[in-house]
């Protein structure tokens, strides 16, 4: 897994998209020590957040919450592992500011369907990927479709305009241009960077809660509404 370093890595520029995804394929310059740097659009307040500090996710025998033990994995079929985030759970309530909240996987697991969660949605995205932005209109889509039916979803934003980790202005940033109401948390480590790669962004998987299970995972966004149905109905019975 890529570690992100705030202040001294060098990471590949923009270049141009992939069919489903944004790549890239040229080096950008040195951060010269602005990580975090949106530019002039990011004026949207957040609160400082130890973002770099939060928990890896592994629940290594003493988690607070219930969850699957591992293996765990990065492919469909494996288990996911209790990744822990800090964000948003609901980024209009708080104005799209405010404290970070900690939100983990584990949230949504729901073995017995006590929570009246089925499914879950991941997406990864990064500012500068305008496959990610244009995403976001079909993610809202969705929350309206499937989200009366138990389908839980999860935003995480890694990286920022210029390619450098996420800080809490991107998020807020992010989710008050997108009007954002589903979770949404920052990831500058790229914890989940094992399952896809973060040139060719986005990433959207769906993961099946009663099990943690990875179901159906892919690069880029979903070309029609028949990969939403596809993967989402059967976990809804």
């Amino acid at each position: 897994m890529r570690n992100a370093v705030f202040t001294t890595a060098i990471f590949l520029g923009i270049g141009t998209l992939a069919s489903l995804g944004c790549s890239s394929n040229s080096p950008a310059a040195p951060n010269n020590g602005n990580a975090g740097a949106g530019g002039a659009d990011q004026d949207a307040a957040a609160a400082d957040g130890a973002t770099a500090d939060v928990d890896p996710g592994l629940e290594a025998g003493n988690a607070a919450k219930p969850y699957p033990a591992g293996p765990y994995g990065y492919a469909p079929g494996s288990t996911i592992q209790n990744y822990k985030f800090l964000g948003w759970k609901d980024p209009s309530a708080v104005n799209y500011t405010g404290d970070l909240e900690p939100i983990e996987l584990a949230d949504y697991y729901d073995p017995d369907g006590t929570k009246g969660i089925h499914a879950l949605f991941i997406n990864a995205s990064a500012r500068w990927c305008v496959v990610c932005q244009g995403e976001q209109g079909d993610i809202k889509t969705q929350v309206v479709n499937y989200g009366p039916k138990g389908v839980a979803f999860l935003e995480t934003l890694f990286e920022d305009a210029n390619q450098y980790p996420a800080q809490p202005t991107d998020l807020a940033y992010w989710t008050k241009k997108y009007s954002i109401i589903w979770p949404t948390v920052l990831d500058p480590n790229n914890k989940l960077s094992p399952f896809f790669d973060t040139t060719a962004t986005p990433m959207n998987m769906i993961v099946d809660t009663k099990t943690m299970t990875v179901k159906a995972l892919i690069t880029g966004a979903p070309q029609n509404q028949a990969w939403w149905d596809t993967n989402l109905q059967p976990l809804l019975k």
